[in-house]
């Protein structure tokens, strides 16, 4: 389908609300991402040994939701508000629509990413973190509330906490530094490593794909359906495995 009419991402005024916010959360992603590996030069942490809990999988999104909406708070009220951000009503509906369709075009390319990123791992015999919440779906006990919860939380929280804070504040940020090009790889090298090893390499080409219907629409809200589209083809197939493994 065709795009809306595009309103253009705006390259934030140095030191303003929305560059502040950006930069500092790219900081905070780097940061992270050097705890994981300092921890992972410790040694090898040898994977299903502590079965996630529900809390695990949960307390992260929140924290997740709970960032970003203070960071659109100080948006809304010391920076230009939410809608220089792409979080407007107007065109929203098609804005999604485009994001979603535009998953539906690239899903084969982006399965095929994960099964060879997979079978590389595999051949290599390299242990690896696997997603806490795909575990929990597959083999916690069958408590249709946490289930549900852990399905909203994939499918409705954690796209929205994260398309804005690394579209919404991250992507503008680096676009004002690095040009569109620059943007898209920088920002969604930093999305794919606050995500299991495993999946570096999918979600990286995922996340170029995120910045673009962005990028193209100017509306968060493209990513943001674009990623629970994605999310919502992940719990559809690990909801099946589950039912699969207990008939």
């Amino acid at each position: 389908m065709p795009p809306p009419p595009a309103v253009s991402v705006r390259d934030p005024r140095p030191g303003s609300a929305v560059d502040a916010l950006g930069v500092a959360f790219a900081l905070l992603v780097l940061l992270l991402l050097a705890l994981r590996l300092l921890a992972a030069a410790g040694g090898p942490r040898v994977v299903g040994d502590a079965p996630p809990r529900f809390e695990d999988v949960m307390v992260p999104i929140a924290t997740d939701v709970a960032f970003a909406l203070a960071a659109l708070a100080v948006v809304a009220l010391r920076g230009p508000g939410v809608g220089a951000l792409g979080l407007r009503l107007a065109g929203g509906g098609r804005a999604a629509a485009f994001g979603v369709a535009t998953y539906v075009a690239i899903v084969p390319i982006f399965f095929l990413l994960e099964r060879a990123t997979r079978w590389v791992v595999e051949r290599l015999d390299v242990q690896v973190a696997i997603n806490p919440a795909a575990v929990l779906l597959i083999h916690a006990e069958p408590d249709p509330l946490r289930v549900a919860a852990l399905a909203a939380a994939a499918i409705a929280f954690a796209p929205f906490a994260e398309e804005t804070i690394f579209r919404g504040l991250i992507y503008p940020a680096l676009r004002a530094r690095a040009g569109v090009r620059g943007a898209m790889v920088g920002s969604a090298v930093l999305f794919a490593t606050v995500h299991p090893a495993v999946d570096w390499v999918p979600l990286a080409a995922f996340a170029v794909a995120l910045a673009w219907v962005y990028e193209r629409t100017g509306s968060l809200l493209a990513p943001i359906a674009m990623h629970a589209a994605n999310n919502a083809l992940g719990v559809a197939t690990l909801l099946l495995e589950r039912h699969i493994a207990r008939a």
